[in-house]
């Protein structure tokens, strides 16, 4: 297979999955029996209770703050506590995600689909908390 129609079958192959899954901010939880078929809503109202409720724990939560010394223990040994939260997780804490695509369809169609296309240059800045792999299904896909 070529290289132009690799990349072809590897998108069409993207875009069924896409077609699969429903971009993020269109999904509604209506039936309340279904809520755990879902990781997440995407537009959710929350009412006044829930409001309050919410705001009541905020407080709550800002009422301890942790002790002084506790807190200079945990910044002064940031690197030790790193380290023994990844020998106990390995590298089974952050997974792989399958929904950038679904979620920006955008950065799918970068790559040239011809030799004699100009193919535009783009930079991506990934920020965030994650092990920074955001970057290779975009990779694999151009």
């Amino acid at each position: 297979m070529l290289k132009d129609e690799n990349f072809i079958a590897q998108n069409d192959d993207l875009d069924q999955f896409n077609r699969k899954r429903p971009q993020f901010g269109g999904r509604f939880l209506n039936d309340e029996s279904e809520i755990f078929q879902y990781n997440a809503w995407d537009d959710v109202e929350w009412n006044d209770e829930q409001k309050f409720l919410a705001q009541e724990k905020i407080q709550k939560n800002c009422s301890k703050l942790m002790p002084e010394e506790d807190s200079e223990l945990l910044e002064n040994r940031a690197e030790f506590f790193w380290d023994e939260f990844y020998a106990t997780h390995k590298d089974g804490f952050f997974k792989d995600r399958n929904w950038l695509f679904t979620e920006f369809p955008e950065l799918k169609r970068f790559s040239c689909s011809s030799s004699e296309e100009k193919c535009q240059n783009f930079q991506i800045l990934e920020v965030g908390c994650g092990v920074g792999n955001t970057i290779f299904p975009i990779l694999e896909a151009n």
